[in-house]
């Protein structure tokens, strides 16, 4: 599985310690993209979203990172198919990934404290979806899209 870190500019050096740590602590596959404006970053969001939709929904993850979430998650969960949670803390990230399926996360850089979006990351990356008895939820969810 490839994770792809999408990050504003901001947040560079957040996203560079968080790219290093997944590399080297959690052992996963990382493309790092740094945007310079949130136009730019949005439109990489979408495009980044469509491709994880198209090659193959969990082969793999999009993070996204901007100052709340909200922009990237507003960005990518526009995307058909697309699974996206706003967190902020590690249950949720654990739960949005063996329940929901989620394949996008959007962090906010300004809420989360590094340490703190290590943790979420790391049980993001562990748990895997559960499917049986969500698959009926999100089914749905994806015919109504």
């Amino acid at each position: 599985m490839k994770y792809y870190i999408l990050s504003t500019e901001i947040f560079e050096k957040y996203s560079i310690e968080l790219n290093e740590y997944m590399q080297n602590e959690l052992n996963v596959n990382v493309e790092l993209i740094i945007e310079n404006d949130n136009l730019s970053y949005i439109k990489k969001a979408v495009e980044l979203s469509k491709k994880i939709v198209e090659d193959d929904r969990y082969k793999n993850s999009l993070i996204l990172i901007d100052e709340t979430g909200g922009l990237g998650f507003a960005a990518a969960a526009k995307v058909k198919g697309m699974i996206c949670a706003q967190i902020s803390d590690e249950h949720s990230s654990h739960m949005t990934r063996e329940h929901n399926g989620a394949v996008g996360i959007a962090l906010g850089g300004n809420i989360s404290h590094i340490h703190q979006i290590k943790a979420i990351i790391k049980l993001f990356v562990e748990e895997k979806f559960a499917a049986g008895r969500h698959m009926v939820r999100i089914d749905m969810l994806d015919e109504m899209a």
